[in-house]
C-alpha cells in the first residue's frame, strides 16, 4: 500500500524479537499443553489432566521457566490450534513464537498462521492488545499488515475458512492495527 512502511519477513521476526524480549509465561499462563487440553475438553481440574509423559512433563516446566524464542517451532505447529484456548498471558507468550514461524518460509507455519489470523482478527482481543506496550502493539501491526499484502497464492491450500488476511481480519480491526503500523520516514 502507497504511503505505509514496509518490512522484510526478516526485519519483522528482528522487531518481534526485540518487542517481546522479556515476556515470560510464568505460572498464570495457559501453556501450550494446558490450551490443548482444554480444546480438547480434558482440562476440566489441571490436577486430573497430569501429563502423560516425561516429555511433556519437561515440556510444561520449559514453557513456564524458558523462553518463548527457545520453543521449538515444530511443537507450535503441533500446537497451533491453541490460541484461542489461552488467557492473556499465554497469548502474549506464544504469539511471537507463532508470528515468527509464520514469517519463516522453511518451516510450515500454515497452522500457525491461521491461529495468529484468528487471534489478532478478533475484536474481543482488544483489552489484551492494550495491555502490551507500545513496541509489542507495533511490530504486530506491522506484522499485520505483511500478512495482509501476501499474495492469494500463499493461500492456495488454506481451508475456506482463511481465504487470505484482508478478508479475515474483520474492518475494526484493520482500523485498530493500522493505528500502530510504523509510519514513512
Amino acid at each position: 500500500m502507497a504511503g505505509m512502511a514496509t518490512h522484510t519477513p526478516e526485519s519483522l521476526s528482528r522487531r518481534i524479537h526485540e518487542a517481546f524480549e522479556d515476556v515470560l509465561l510464568g505460572d498464570a499462563g495457559i501453556s501450550l499443553y494446558e490450551a490443548m487440553l482444554i480444546d480438547d475438553y480434558w482440562l476440566l481440574a489441571p490436577a486430573k489432566c497430569p501429563p502423560r509423559n516425561d516429555i511433556e512433563r519437561q515440556w510444561i516446566k520449559h514453557e513456564r521457566k524458558g523462553r518463548w524464542q527457545d520453543l521449538p517451532p515444530e511443537m507450535i505447529v503441533y500446537y497451533s490450534g491453541t490460541l484461542p484456548f489461552m488467557n492473556f498471558e499465554g497469548r502474549r507468550f506464544h504469539l511471537p513464537a507463532f508470528m515468527v514461524i509464520t514469517l519463516d518460509p522453511h518451516l510450515n507455519g500454515q497452522n500457525a498462521e491461521e491461529s495468529v489470523l484468528q487471534c489478532l482478527g478478533c475484536d474481543q482481543h482488544i483489552p489484551e492488545f492494550e495491555r502490551w506496550t507500545e513496541a509489542q502493539r507495533t511490530a504486530t501491526a506491522d506484522f499485520v499488515r505483511h500478512e495482509s499484502n501476501k499474495e492469494d497464492a500463499q493461500w492456495e491450500d488454506a481451508p475456506p475458512a482463511f481465504p487470505q488476511w484482508a478478508q479475515t481480519v474483520s474492518p475494526p480491526m484493520q482500523t485498530y492495527w493500522q493505528q500502530y503500523e510504523t509510519k514513512p520516514q
